[in-house]
């Protein structure tokens, strides 16, 4: 990862808490975890809403937010206007080359022309 991992505890708190939809002071336990081979950050913790306790865990990588069965939408558009806001023009550029398998090398023929 290029950008995710240069995001400080705060930062990865207060996106956790934007994806939640609350604010990071009523977010208990939170764990940010980059675990060895993975190419992401797990994000968890809990917070009261209402009479209930609620607990998630998401997963952010350099331009994603989501969960073991999803993508998150609107939580990654949120997310990349966090991160352009922060890294600035390089990470826009490098978000929209972005290709899910980038261990696929992607080449251009040439024409015989």
């Amino acid at each position: 990862m290029k950008y995710a991992n240069k995001l400080t505890d705060v930062e990865l708190k207060y996106l956790y808490a934007r994806r939640l939809k609350t604010t990071p002071n009523r977010i208990d336990n939170f764990q940010s975890r980059l675990p060895a081979c993975d190419p992401w950050i797990e994000l968890s913790g809990e917070y009261l809403t209402g009479d209930f306790l609620l607990q998630d865990v998401i997963y952010i990588d350099d331009y994603t937010i989501y969960d073991e069965f999803r993508i998150y939408i609107e939580a990654t558009r949120m997310y990349r206007q966090f991160m352009l806001n922060k890294f600035g023009r390089q990470y826009q550029y490098d978000c929209f080359w972005y290709v899910d398998k980038p261990s696929v090398t992607l080449k251009l023929k040439r024409s015989g022309r």
